[in-house]
């Protein structure tokens, strides 16, 4: 007699209420953007690399979320937005760091100035894996495994977006 393979568990954490995953969800679309439209005053070349990094980031959130849905213990869709919804909210709060300092004009090397925003962006970055890590432990996915799925699966195509939006655009710093 073959054994069957035992069926992976479902675990089925609550979910926020529907009107909380809207704001959230509002936070994140309203953040991008305003993130997006305070380079503004530094030309279009700027706009045009924050709106790639704002498209390469949402896109990539959600090849994310479907990967864990798919590949997780937790196979709940909603479970996975509300816990990516929750770390997108704090990556916000620290991308309107730069929001502020590109209203604030401050003169700089365009050298500096992109090594300004790409320091807040790393910063959100790390920050963000520091909420999502014991989120997703809470829904049962090891801590190894939950850094590599966010190595991979999140940061590697929003890098590989990013890159490719900087190399069509013939981007130089």
């Amino acid at each position: 007699m073959s054994q069957q393979p035992a069926a992976m568990p479902v675990i089925q954490l609550p979910t926020m209420p529907k009107d909380l995953r809207i704001a959230y969800l509002a936070l994140a679309l309203a953040g991008s953007g305003a993130y997006t439209a305070s380079f503004v005053r530094y030309g279009a070349h700027f706009v045009g690399a924050a709106a790639g990094e704002g498209i390469a980031a949402a896109v990539s959130w959600l090849i994310f979320a479907a990967i864990l849905v798919r590949f997780a213990e937790d196979r709940s869709l909603f479970g996975w937005i509300d816990t990516c919804l929750k770390t997108i909210a704090v990556g916000i709060a620290i991308k309107t760091i730069g929001l502020l300092l590109n209203l604030c004009n401050f003169q700089m090397t365009t050298r500096e100035f992109c090594i300004l925003h790409i320091a807040i962006l790393l910063i959100a970055d790390i920050v963000m894996a520091c909420i999502f890590v014991p989120n997703a432990m809470e829904r049962g996915m090891g801590r190894r495994t939950a850094i590599l799925f966010w190595l991979l699966a999140l940061n590697g195509p929003v890098g590989l977006f990013i890159s490719l939006g900087l190399w069509l655009s013939e981007w130089r710093i």
